[in-house]
């Protein structure tokens, strides 16, 4: 089987998971090719122990290698009230 058939076929597929936590730890990914690099792009979240910021790190993993994006920090509370 040819590489560009068996890359036709996982960019069909494109693979993702995602699972949340009791603790509202949240991690997901998603993989697929990107101008035929298989790319994996994904994020992590959880809140701090106190419960009052949560935490999130976007990432992406190529041939270039692991990269992640700038941290967010936004406290719960300020999205409820964004929110309205």
């Amino acid at each position: 089987m040819s590489f560009s058939i068996i890359s036709s076929i996982v960019a069909k597929l494109s693979p993702f998971f995602r699972y949340a936590t009791d603790d509202q730890t949240v991690r997901e990914e998603k993989g697929e090719f990107v101008n035929g690099i298989w790319t994996v792009t994904g994020l992590v979240k959880w809140l701090s122990p106190d419960k009052k910021t949560e935490h999130t790190v976007k990432y992406k993993a190529d041939d270039t290698g692991y990269h992640t994006e700038q941290e967010s920090r936004i406290s719960p509370g300020v999205i409820a009230s964004l929110a309205g």
